[in-house]
Parts: C-alpha cells; structure tokens; sequence
C-alpha cells in the first residue's frame, strides 16, 4: 500500500486497472468450476425437504459467493508468490491462505442463506461433515483458476498502457546502431538502468526508455566521431543536458554559453565532449550536494577549451565512486571515448575552479583542415596515384585511388560524410573478417592530420553484371556465383558482420570465376541474426538492408529463372529426404544449404563441407576427370563441373538419390555422368576401371563397400584420391600409404570430425613421400 500511495496520480490508475486485469483472469475460468459446482450442490440438495426452488437458489448464491471469493483467494495468493520472496515457505502462506478464503466462503454462505430463510437450519454435525467436503473442494477450485489466468490474460484489454517489460526492450535493437563495439558497455548499461526503472514505476521506466533512445540515436550520427567545429560539437552536448532535464534524470539548473561565444575556427570532437557532459552529470548526481548545476562556457586562455563547471565542491582528483553506480558507467564511458581519440590530440582535465568547485575541460584545437582539398592529398599519397571514383553521394568527403596493387580509400577528416562507417571503423570490420578468402586482405588504416586513408591490396576481377552479360548469362556461371556468394556471406555471418550493400558492382568474378566482395562501408559488426538483413532483406531493429539478395538477383535480371531453379532444388530436396540413403528413418536430405536467400533443409552444413574440399581440389579440379564414388544429391559432383572438371562419372546404387542429383545437376545448368551400379560387385568396378580418371572422390563411402577388396582396387588406380575415412587418423594414413600414395596430406576434418586426406602418386616439387598436415 506504500509503495501504490508513492505512484503519481496515472501510476495509479495504472496499477489499479491491472490489479483488475488479474481480477478477471482469475475469474474466468473459475465459472464454469463453480458453475459445475452448483449443479451438483443443487441435485444433491433438492433431494432434502424444502423443495427444488430453494436447492437452486442455495446452489446459486454459493456459486456467486464462491467466484467472488476466487478473487480474493488469487490476490493473497498472488501477493505471497510473487511479492514476498520466502522461498518454499512462501507456498505454505499461500495454501493457507486459500484455506481461509475457503472457510471464510462457507461460513459466509451459510450466514447469507439462514439469513434469507431460503435454506433449513443446519445441524451442527451435519455442518461439520459438508464442511470437510466443500472446504477442500474450493480451494481446489481456487487453485485451478490461478493457474489458469493465464489462458485468460493475454486476451484482456484493460491494461492501457504497454506493459514495462515491452517498453523496456523495445530499445533492444536499437543497440545495432551503435556501430563502435566500445559502446556496448553503454547499451547494456542503459538496458539494465531500464529494468530498475521498470521496476519502481512506470514514469520512471519511460524516462529511462527516452534517455537509453536518445544515447542510440545521438551515437548513430556520422558527425559524431568527427572533429567538428565547437558550435556544432557543443550543440550535442546541448542536447544531451535537454534530455537529461526533461526525463527527471536529475533536477536542477544547466547553462550554456550563446552558440556565437564559441569560435567556429576551433574543433573537438563531439563524443568526447558528450561523455564528458554525462560524467559531469552522474558525478555531480551521486554527490547530491544539494541542487545541482552544470555550467557549460568557452575559455581562451591559458588554452583554447570547453569547460563544464558543476556545484560539485571538493572535487575528488580520482572520481571515485560506486562500482554499481551510474556515475562508474559514465566514467567507463569517458575513458574508453578519451583513449579512442587520444591519438587524435585530444587532450582532457579536471580540476576546481576558484570556489573549489569540480570542473571538466576538453582543450580545442584549430581547425587548420578546414581548407583540406583533394590536390593537398594527392600530392601527399604520392605520384602514380590514379583516381578511380568520386563517390558523390559523400558530398564530396570520399574519394578512391589506385596507387600500383593496391587500393586506397581517403576520407576527409574536416567534413561531415553520409556515410554510416568512418574508415577506421571500415578498418576494424575488415580486420574481423581478416582469413575469409573473397574479402580485401591485409588492410592498412593510417590517419593524418587532414584526412584518412583505409588501403587494401586490388582484388582483379571484373563486376558480376559485366561477367555474365560476356556469357550470355549461362546458367552455370550465374548458378556457380550465386553458389560461391552465398557461401562466402556465410562465412562473414559466422563472423558477426552484416554487409547490407550486395550491389552487383560490388560482388567481383576474379579470372578462375571466384567470387569476392568489396566494400563494406555500409557494413555492421558484431550484430546478430545477420541472415535477416543479408539474405531475406528485412530490417532488423533499426539496421535497414541496403541492397539485400532479393534485390541483387533482380538487378542482375535472374528472377525468373532463378525461381525455376530454386523449384527444381525444393524437388530434389523433398525426394531425397524421403530417400533411405539419406539419413535412415529421419525424412531429410543429407545436405542443408542456402542457395540465394532459399534455404533448403538438410542434416549437415554444404557450405563447410565444400570449403573443406575445394581447399583440396583447387589446384587438380581444372581440367580433371572426375570420379565420385556414392553422389549423396550430386551436389559434390554438380560443384566439380561448375569449378572447372573437364567430366564427371558420379555412382551410387539408389535410383531416388540418382534422380535427385541429375535434378540438382540439371539446376546447375552442368552435364553429369550419373551412373548407377553397386561397389561390391567386381563387374561393376571392371566397368568403372575401363575408364580414365585424374581424381576419385571417396567420402566415407570405401567404408560402407562390404567387399573392401573392390574398393581397394578402386582406390589404388587413383592418380589423385580426396579420401573420408572412419578410422583414427593415423591409421587412416598408413592405410593409403598401404594402397600406393607417396604423399598423404591431412586437409581437416568434417562436421562429424572424421580426417579428410589428399593423396597423391607421386610427391609434388620439393615433398618427399609423407604425410603432411595442413593448417
């Protein structure tokens, strides 16, 4: 009662109308119990003196009596479950207090119904014995409607106002702005002050809600990493204290210099200035020395600066304060933005003015960049220097050159740029997807005073729209990309970064028709459910794709071809899952793979499986004759023909699983040789040994042959052997050191974690017959 007597007036309103939601749902499903209850009483009751009139009307009031009863019982049960934190002991209070609800409704009734005169008087051993028998079973109908409110609950409407706990985490996603990874020390403080917020009241809760908003979106400004000139820098500072007033975070007086006192000629960057605001804020807050006053002015001398001085006396040199504290998240927040910029020549101070009053200074520095333009910068890059684009929608902050091999991308540090990644933070997404083969490799960052350069080294390789469109987009070439895409934004995705620009002058063929993607200067880090922005084109919180699959394909003009492969793959799909062959009583296809932004279900991840391989075929594929012993939905095959197999024999012995994988093939827009034929049998394997073939593909499949001496005979003509096996590794290896291969190389292992090995004849330039592992 304490705490709704500290609810403003609409707390109340609020409070009451849920403690009336509750009520209802309650309610509820108590009346058809009662009203079953009734029905009973009254049988039982008009079969005694006083006729059928009474009985019904005696069943009636303890209908009635019993449904508003259940209320007051879901209450007290209510308040000890949930409001008093008693462990076990907490389920006994309630028990017994649903047992006097109960004693309290019977004699209750039985008061009501001698009052009227509509019952008999009742004898008192008659009493006793319907008292052991009603008791019990109310409370039991207490029980059932309070657990089954919440059946009832999410259909009422009496709660007007969105619920804490929804308002709270709708700022969740929001967190995907906040682009800097520092920052997220900040958004889950933010999150955790919500839920304490939440937690005492409602006003309280939204205010917090519009300060966690406000930080995101203040964060999510490309200017505000920039240096910019004080006017400007301050103008976020300005914002920061306007908000703090309005939501309550703390009360007092905040004073700010005219915008024309501050010289334009001066910079600072305005995350620096705004954490510096927000610790000056929670500092002076967790003191509470009285009322509170932030005055924010510009000095000249002895240095060019921003000072914030608060009322603060005594200021403590080493801000010490609680570790739980808001003012400790404030301070964590300033040091990380002090050191991110520190290189930058930000310099910062605290001290106390005249009165011994704690005072902030952020020293400006000249905005000698003003006058920055783009023959400074190419005479600074050097000669040989070629330009490549003019990026206009910059508004002319970026540009990108060519210097030799590499790429060089320059940004203007002096101007504002729409762009929502700086080149450092570019930088930073390149460096986490540093191994992916397909993205730039061996990024540089360095900044100068002017301007920053991000350098990589070329990716040659032509636009995925020029490469199609010089063959006639052939359905293998478009097939084989798309392939190659999805399963290198697979890997980015593994890595936490969403890329959200597939735009066809983004996504390069290089001249063995691998493909790589470039630039990522729309790209987000460290978001999750990256598939939702990438590759289904939806928004996710507040990260918007750019140019999502769906949107690539159409631009390459493949919609409609596109939808005919993808319905024959969910063919083949559906038959091989119903295939023995596939995974045995479990109805799903072997593989799982996303081609485009269509998923297509499966028991093991195509994508980590083929990279596994390709890694080893790379250099003995182009131009191979291929033999793939048990083509599980050709999709082994189908990938060989599209990365170069001059042919490819693929076998199995399932006629579902053959039929599948000339679908797939067919997909592809590839000629395989699908044949069928069991291993076993030594005329089958004379047939296959008639033949001539540069690489056997052997994945586990040797292991399922009954008769190992066929398959042995198989293996030991193979020039080339890409070989699975279900043996420890090192007995795997003598075991094709056994069948002839001078050099065994281990490639890694599989999902299942069995050795993938290349064998070879005949030791490659410089290796001796071993078994070299790969890293």
């Amino acid at each position: 009662m304490g705490r709704m007597l500290a609810l403003s007036p609409s707390e109340r309103v609020r409070a009451s109308l849920r403690l009336s939601r509750f009520a209802l749902a309650v309610a509820i499903p108590s009346i058809p119990l009662w009203i079953a209850y009734a029905i009973a009483w009254g049988a039982i009751a008009s079969r005694t003196p006083g006729g059928t009139a009474q009985a019904i009307l005696s069943a009636l009031v303890l209908a009635i009596c019993g449904i508003l009863f259940t209320q007051v019982a879901a209450m007290g049960m209510r308040y000890f479950h949930w409001r008093l934190r008693l462990g076990p002991g907490r389920h006994v209070l309630a028990i017994l207090w649903a047992l006097a609800a109960a004693v309290a409704w019977w004699y209750g009734v039985r008061w009501i119904l001698n009052l009227v005169g509509v019952s008999p008087p009742i004898e008192a051993e008659s009493a006793l014995a319907q008292a052991w028998l009603n008791i019990p079973l109310a409370v039991s109908i207490f029980y059932v409607s309070y657990a089954a409110r919440r059946i009832v609950s999410p259909r009422l409407r009496l709660d007007w106002m969105p619920r804490g706990s929804t308002a709270a985490f709708r700022a969740y996603p929001k967190a995907l702005a906040v682009r800097d990874p520092d920052d997220a020390s900040e958004v889950m403080g933010g999150l955790n002050a919500l839920k304490e917020a939440y937690g005492e009241s409602h006003q309280s809760g939204t205010q917090a809600l519009n300060l966690l908003e406000h930080h995101l979106a203040l964060s999510s400004d490309p200017r505000y990493n920039l240096p910019m000139p004080l006017p400007l820098a301050v103008e976020f500072l300005r914002r920061e204290m306007k908000v703090r007033l309005d939501t309550g975070t703390w009360s007092g007086t905040m004073q700010i210099d005219e915008p024309d006192s501050f010289p334009s000629d001066l910079v600072v960057e305005p995350a620096v200035l705004h954490a510096a605001g927000i610790f000056a804020a929670e500092y002076v807050q967790y003191h509470k020395q009285g009322d509170i006053a932030v005055q924010v002015r510009y000095e000249a001398s002895p240095s060019p600066c921003v000072e914030i001085g608060t009322n603060t006396r005594g200021g403590d040199l080493w801000f010490v304060v609680a570790k739980s504290s808001a003012a400790q998240g404030a301070k964590s927040l300033l040091v990380d933005t002090l050191n991110r910029f520190a290189s930058r020549g930000v310099v910062y101070e605290s001290g106390q003015d005249t009165d011994g009053n704690l005072v902030f200074r952020i020293f400006a520095r000249s905005d000698d960049a003003a006058d920055t333009n783009w023959e400074d910068v190419e005479r600074w890059l050097g000669a040989g220097v070629q330009l490549l684009a003019t990026c206009k929608l910059s508004e002319g902050a970026n540009r990108v050159y060519a210097s030799g091999n590499r790429i060089l991308k320059v940004q203007l540090i002096n101007r504002v740029s729409p762009k929502p990644l700086t080149l450092a933070e570019e930088h930073n997404i390149l460096q986490r997807l540093e191994g992916i083969e397909g993205v730039p490799q061996s990024s540089g960052y360095t900044e100068y005073r002017n301007f920053a350069v991000l350098s990589y080294p070329r990716i040659d390789g032509e636009p995925i729209a020029d490469y199609l469109a010089k063959r006639n987009h052939q359905r293998s070439a478009w097939f084989r990309c798309l392939s190659d895409l999805s399963s290198l934004l697979n890997r980015i995705h593994h890595r936490g970064v969403i890329h959200r620009d597939l735009r066809p002058d983004n996504v390069l063929v290089r001249e063995d028709g691998r493909v790589a993607l470039i630039d990522f200067d729309q790209a987000i880090a460290g978001a999750y459910d990256a598939q939702e922005v990438d590759i289904q084109g939806h928004q996710h919180g507040v990260v918007p794709p750019c140019v999502p699959l769906p949107q690539f394909i159409d631009m390459l003009d493949l919609n409609v071809e596109y939808a005919g492969v993808v319905e024959q793959l969910e063919e083949a799909w559906h038959m091989a899952s119903r295939s023995d062959a596939s995974s045995p009583g479990r109805n799903i296809a072997y593989y799982r793979w996303l081609f485009g932004h269509v998923e297509l279900p499966g028991e093991r991840d195509w994508f980590s499986r083929w990279d596994l391989m390709q890694s080893a075929l790379r250099e003995v594929l182009p131009g191979a004759r291929v033999l793939d012993l048990g083509c599980n939905l050709g999709l082994v095959a189908t990938h060989c023909m599209l990365h170069g197999a001059q042919s490819v024999t693929a076998v199995d012995v399932h006629d579902d699983i053959l039929d599948g994988a000339r679908m797939v093939a067919d997909a592809a827009g590839v000629q395989v040789d699908f044949v069928k034929g069991d291993l076993n049998s030594s005329e089958f394997v004379d047939l296959l040994l008639g033949r001539e073939y540069d690489v056997v593909l052997a994945l586990s499949v040797a292991h399922w042959i009954e008769d190992r001496d066929q398959a042995a005979r198989i293996l030991r003509t193979a020039p080339t052997l890409l070989f699975e096996g279900h043996s420890p590794a090192s007995e795997e290896a003598d075991h094709l050191h056994g069948l002839g291969f001078t050099e065994v190389q281990l490639v890694g292992y599989s999902e299942r974690l069995r050795a993938l090995y290349r064998a070879s004849r005949h030791a490659r330039s410089g290796h001796q017959s071993s078994v070299t592992q790969t890293s």
